[in-house]
């Protein structure tokens, strides 16, 4: 069993995973249905791209801060690390052995998102900015091979059993899409027929 300061950081992560997991849904959907540069939402474009960037940024800073060291200076983090330095007695061996196992797997893929939030999140990086230095590119097949690991390290412990895949968020965007064109379609219509201005 885990104490009650180890038990709140691990709903804590746990609610932090399954966040992540729905901005990646979100994501998944706004790279499937939005084209920048195109105006297939019906001028609500600008507003979607700022939608799309703004996701990505927080999928970026969610994972790295999940996979921050257990501390920064003298603060604590709330990251797998340093719930893995609480739980080494409390929770069985074989549970944390392969909770360690997926988050090295993790940790390996970590680069491109903390490169994300350090140099143009956290940072406004000099040297990335004055040097023409490419943003690092991170494809949804990536962020989805991540937090498959993070789940599988959160469920290892079987602790609380989550299937984070609810698809809470998908199709959202599609339906924006359509109730904008509905909407720009009765605009049409109103022109057409009574002499409105769009």
């Amino acid at each position: 069993m885990l104490n009650s300061a180890t038990s709140a950081l691990y709903e804590g992560l746990l609610r932090e995973v399954g966040w992540v997991h729905g901005k990646v849904e979100l994501f998944r959907d706004l790279t499937e249905q939005f084209i920048p540069g195109s105006n297939a939402f019906y001028g609500a474009q600008p507003l979607l791209e700022v939608v799309y960037w703004l996701t990505f940024d927080s999928i970026c800073l969610s994972i790295s801060r999940i996979l921050d060291p257990p501390r920064t200076g003298n603060h604590e983090n709330a990251s797998f690390r340093n719930f893995l330095e609480q739980v080494q007695n409390q929770l069985p061996q074989p549970a944390l052995v392969v909770f360690e196992s997926e988050l090295k797997e993790a940790e390996k893929l970590a680069g491109p998102f903390r490169d994300w939030r350090n140099k143009w999140i956290g940072h406004n990086d000099l040297k990335a900015i004055t040097s023409g230095q490419a943003r690092p590119t991170i494809s949804v097949d990536q962020m989805t091979v991540m937090l498959g690991h993070l789940a599988n390290a959160m469920n290892a412990l079987r602790v609380k059993d989550v299937d984070y895949n609810s698809g809470l968020l998908r199709g959202d965007i599609a339906i924006l899409k359509r109730n904008l064109q509905w909407a720009k379609q009765y605009a049409q219509s109103l022109a057409t027929n009574h002499g409105y201005a769009e």
